[in-house]
């Protein structure tokens, strides 16, 4: 962002720039420490891993779909997303959202285990092929 100028000054110098990206910092590091738990959480306590795997995924998926829509606007739009392969981060983030789901299902999941079965519903059915996933996988 750095090497182009646009009015004297090279993007990176608006506060229009900065503000957005010290937020996906903090997003970054939000995730990175539900990650770290759920991971150690494996070793040590495992009867809390699921509850910190439930709190990671919907961390990470919204810094990922917050990392591919900024960096787009951060390129100037369609212009220099083709320069730089930007626009190849935002359809593999589309993919994962498709592939592993949204944050609506871990959410879901992550109230049965804090609340109690059944207190906390979705708005809208899984998807079949999430439904049967969810089914091989225990979750």
């Amino acid at each position: 962002m750095k090497v182009r100028e646009q009015l004297d000054h090279p993007p990176g110098y608006f506060q229009a720039l900065k503000h957005p990206l010290v937020n996906l910092m903090i997003m970054i590091e939000q995730a990175k420490s539900f990650i770290y738990n759920a991971a150690c959480a494996i070793d040590s306590e495992l009867a809390n891993a699921a509850k910190f795997a439930r709190m990671a995924k919907p961390s990470a998926s919204e810094m990922e779909a917050f990392a591919s829509n900024r960096s787009i606007q951060f390129h100037d739009g369609i212009r220099f997303t083709w320069k730089y392969f930007v626009h190849l981060y935002r359809k593999r983030q589309k993919h994962n959202q498709i592939l592993y789901g949204d944050v609506k299902y871990p959410r879901s999941k992550l109230a049965d285990l804090l609340m109690g079965p059944g207190l906390f519903k979705l708005s809208h059915p899984l998807p079949s092929y999430l439904a049967h996933q969810c089914l091989l996988t225990g979750l």
